[in-house]
């Protein structure tokens, strides 16, 4: 059965746009769509699973709609699972700030 995690719209130890903020859903979007590609750079779907991607799912909230990245898996999937999970803990050390692809 298809499930998700929230992984987050930006490297956690990085600025991000805030819900409020002049223009705030397209620098969210893009954001999300920067930190995709850096998770996607790092923790590649086994080719073995069965289903999984990262997707921007916007989340309603009072003070506005908010954006973040999700890892999709499919829960009776081993491998797509542990794919999830491990970008949830960031096993590998490499998303807590935008990697050196992203800087320059």
């Amino acid at each position: 059965m298809r499930d998700f995690l929230y992984i987050g719209s930006t490297p956690h130890e990085e600025e991000c746009a805030q819900v409020g903020q002049a223009d705030y859903s397209i620098k969210a979007k893009a954001e999300c769509k920067r930190f995709a590609e850096q998770i996607d750079r790092h923790y590649p779907l086994p080719d073995n699973a069965s289903m999984g991607y990262l997707k921007i799912k916007a989340n309603y909230h009072d003070f506005g709609t908010y954006y973040e990245v999700v890892a999709v898996f499919d829960d009776e999937c081993e491998l797509s699972t542990n794919w999830a999970f491990s970008i949830e803990a960031d096993e590998l050390g490499v998303l807590s700030n935008w990697d050196e692809l992203e800087t320059n």
